[in-house]
């Protein structure tokens, strides 16, 4: 009886873990990506961000493939601190009308001369309300002049998060799972 209880045991902890890997799998795919890009204007260090040229181009794969490819944009224009955020509207898609970027947050995350590099994490909303929580990096290239700012690229991704009802669940689910190889067994 006790060898029969242990293998029941294994059983369900086995399932409950398979089901558990299922779901961080799952959370960890990717659902959209947003490339945005500019060829000169940007000027970046440790301490802040200006951006002088407003003739940004975006792409969007996933949820965002509405989007298509080269579709123009407009980013704040102007001059900000980092770390920095939340700006309201930071980035809009003008030819997907609706369409906003919200940055929650930018942090510094390295430099190599003049390449820097930046953590993003926002939200875009769509033209229906809905959003997605997004995170990414933007960089400098140094294409351009010092004079006239460099190029800069942003991606974005978005990646599937499942609800806490469903984790819920099946949390629910494992526990009446013990709860009735005990009462069988006894």
């Amino acid at each position: 009886m006790t060898t029969n209880y242990l293998k029941q045991i294994t059983l369900a902890t086995i399932g409950t873990g398979c089901i558990a890997l299922g779901v961080a799998t799952e959370a960890q795919a990717s659902i959209g990506t947003v490339n945005i890009s500019n060829d000169i204007g940007f000027f970046g260090s440790n301490t802040g961000i200006e951006f002088l040229d407003n003739d940004i181009e975006y792409a969007g794969f996933g949820v965002f493939s509405s989007f298509g490819t080269d579709a123009d944009g407009s980013v704040i224009t102007g001059s900000f601190g980092v770390p920095g955020g939340p700006i309201t509207s930071f980035f809009t898609f003008d030819a997907n009308p609706g369409f906003v970027f919200d940055l929650d947050s930018i942090t510094f995350a390295g430099q190599m001369g003049d390449f820097v590099m930046y953590d993003l994490m926002g939200t875009i909303t769509d033209d229906a309300g809905t959003a997605y929580q997004v995170e990414g990096g933007l960089s400098s290239q140094m294409i351009g002049s010092p004079s006239q700012g460099y190029s800069w690229s942003a991606s974005l991704e978005t990646k599937r998060v499942p609800e806490p009802a469903t984790i819920l669940g099946l949390g629910v689910v494992a526990v009446g799972s013990a709860f009735g190889l005990k009462k069988k067994n006894s």
